[in-house]
């Protein structure tokens, strides 16, 4: 059996003002609700793709499902605090009625105007279609037909990818036919006569082709794609001149195929400061369909596997997860976003493949966004460094936003985690469920220098109820023991509750110091007894605590929890399941910190019919 750590640490840091806290992964809280924002939506919604402006302002595009009206495709744009910006069409969204569509870019101007690039897949109008607006929101006259363009495609691909060029000319890549497509439009919103055939290149690997990413390397277009004769899944690549013409020079007469670990179908590439190339790779392929594994590959600036990458250019399960979308950091290094079927799943790597440590746990962070499933879509890196991510989420069932099959409601998200590398010299150095790392950063992990609990004087509880009912979700500690306490909660410290599986943190709660709860403070107290209490519900996770010199209990419950880091714990769950010991800590802002051992756990279980029951809630005790 797998053993565990299950921290829960108070940790102190500044928290006030416009000051934020945070390692390297943590969600960036000076970005909307504790680093999230929804969009306005009160019925269905879904995020599909994100940018940021040179401005440090986020543009968000999804899609909109009004109760008994026709979709809509809805820009956002946030100013740098997670706020809508009013200044960009109507309180900071543009809509535009579509037919089944997905928006797959945005593509930021120099000179400000904003272009979404995306395809429809239904009726009478499967193709690509690129609207552009104007810096302020509105649809710009100059472009296409009244800001829009639309371009007819058979059987167009969800997956449609596109770039900006220097020149401003929009590049994008899809298929047809089986066949890989390169379309290009020129400034004025018209195919590019200039560009392959009528402003369109077709790309034959000879076999059923299909497009998954697009980039510019300095010399030409890249394409991405997955080739597939039935038995074999190849990653295909090509590169293409200035007039859409295959580059000799690149792979054999400008294409390339790889036969990677048993047909690992390709996700997502970026180009390397040297010209190289470095990929992600991995999913189903087969039939019946089986899972290849995840994989990094790297080429070099001629389409070949590199011999200096991994074994003969491949590098094999480097990341637990399938890696969909790659992105470059402003310091050279590799930023990869997946999901865990359930959760957002962000990834840091070396330029190696090897996970960066100063990233969240190890190099990855797992959260999910309003305590339930959450989806991520796309993501980008800001020049300061911090990653924003969009793409959707999902609740409990509201007025106008319900699914009653599911009985689950559809939500549009945009969040913002920090970048960079926090410093540290030691713990006191780190935010609340933060540690200093080896390389001097702060990381998820727990801390190692904690006061024990006394004998069994620890307890830690564990409930739920029926998903999604978050109210009915719970964790509470209480510790016995000599409790330092010389922080002050009541204005500059705030305290964490965390919980850690084999010392990877997944689950961070908050009570931060000082403020209102309800326009009364949160926190009471003096030196040597504290307590705070959230009626209103607005913390990041902890509803209560009490904190004296002889002992400490911190609950976290309800719809506090879907604010947490890392989302609610369900005990039923497969991971919770698994874990046999448990640690928990109190840790304040000058670096004491407390802990205990927890295990001998039992378990509460409630018939769910047929002979059946689940596991609602759980105990253990330790020191």
């Amino acid at each position: 059996m797998r053993s565990v750590t299950l921290g829960a640490m108070l940790c102190g840091a500044v928290f006030g003002g416009t000051a934020a806290w945070g390692a390297p992964g943590d969600f960036d809280l000076s970005f909307g609700d504790r680093g999230k924002a929804r969009a306005p939506f009160a019925s269905e919604a879904l995020g599909h793709a994100v940018a940021r402006q040179a401005d440090g302002k986020t543009l968000a595009v999804g899609v909109v499902f009004p109760d008994g009206g026709q979709v809509q495709v809805a820009l956002l744009r946030y100013r740098t605090d997670g706020t809508l910006d009013p200044g960009f069409g109507s309180g900071g969204v543009v809509t535009f009625s579509a037919f089944a569509p997905f928006t797959r870019a945005i593509l930021v101007q120099g000179d400000g105007k904003i272009v979404l690039v995306g395809s429809h897949l239904a009726g009478n109008n499967e193709g690509i279609y690129l609207v552009r607006y104007n810096a302020n929101g509105s649809l710009d006259s100059t472009f296409g037909s009244g800001g829009v363009t639309e371009t007819a495609l058979s059987a167009s691909q969800a997956t449609v990818k596109a770039v900006l060029q220097d020149d401003g000319k929009i590049v994008a890549a899809t298929s047809e036919g089986g066949d890989v497509l390169v379309l290009r439009w020129g400034t004025d919103g018209t195919l590019d006569s200039g560009f392959g055939t009528g402003g369109v290149a077709t790309v034959d690997f000879g076999f059923a082709d299909s497009a998954t990413a697009l980039l510019l390397d300095g010399t030409g277009i890249v394409v991405l794609g997955r080739a597939t004769d039935g038995t074999t899944s190849y990653v295909a690549l090509a590169r293409l001149d200035d007039a859409g013409a295959l580059d000799a020079s690149f792979g054999n007469g400008g294409t390339i195929l790889h036969d990677i670990a048993q047909g690992a179908p390709p996700q997502s590439f970026v180009r390397l400061g040297d010209g190289k190339l470095f990929l992600s790779l991995g999913g189903y392929v087969g039939e019946p369909a089986h899972f290849t594994g995840n994989f990094f590959a790297r080429l070099d600036a001629t389409g070949n596997l590199d011999p200096t990458f991994g074994t003969g250019g491949v590098l094999d399960d480097t990341s637990e997860y399938l890696i969909t979308e790659l992105a470059r950091t402003p310091d050279g290094k590799l930023l990869g976003v997946g999901s865990t079927g359930y959760a957002y799943v962000i990834e840091r790597f070396e330029l190696d493949g090897s996970h960066d440590l100063t990233f969240g746990d190890d190099g990855e962070v797992e959260t999910s966004l309003n305590g339930s499933l959450a989806y991520p879509q796309d993501a980008v890196v800001g020049a300061d460094g911090t990653i924003t991510v969009t793409g959707s989420a999902y609740g409990s069932c509201e007025p106008m936003n319900c699914d009653d099959f599911y009985h689950l409601s559809y939500l549009f998200y945009v969040a913002r985690f920090r970048g960079g590398t926090a410093v540290c010299a030691s713990d006191a150095d780190c935010g609340p469920c933060e540690s200093c790392g080896a390389a001097g950063g702060c990381v998820f992990g727990p801390r190692t220098s904690c006061v024990s609990a006394q004998p069994h004087g620890a307890s830690l509880a564990i409930g739920s109820g029926d998903f999604p009912d978050f109210d009915r979700y719970r964790i509470r500690l209480k510790w016995r023991g000599p409790t330092p306490l010389g922080f002050d909660p009541l204005t500059s410290d705030a305290v964490g509750m965390c919980v850690y599986f084999e010392d990877e943190r997944v689950l961070r709660t908050v009570a931060p110091a000082g403020g209102l709860c309800g326009g009364l403070p949160c926190w009471k107290g003096h030196p040597g007894s504290f307590s705070y209490r959230d009626p209103a519900r607005s913390s990041d996770g902890i509803a209560q605590v009490q904190l004296k010199s002889t002992k400490a209990v911190v609950d976290a419950s309800g719809v506090n929890l879907t604010k947490a880091m890392h989302g609610i714990l369900d005990p039923g769950s497969a991971p919770v399941l698994a874990q046999d010991e448990i640690l928990v800590q109190v840790h304040g802002g000058n670096g004491e910190c407390l802990q205990a051992t927890v295990s001998d756990f039992k378990r509460k279980f409630r018939s769910i019919g047929g002979g059946a029951s689940r596991v609602v809630g759980m105990r253990g005790v330790g020191q």
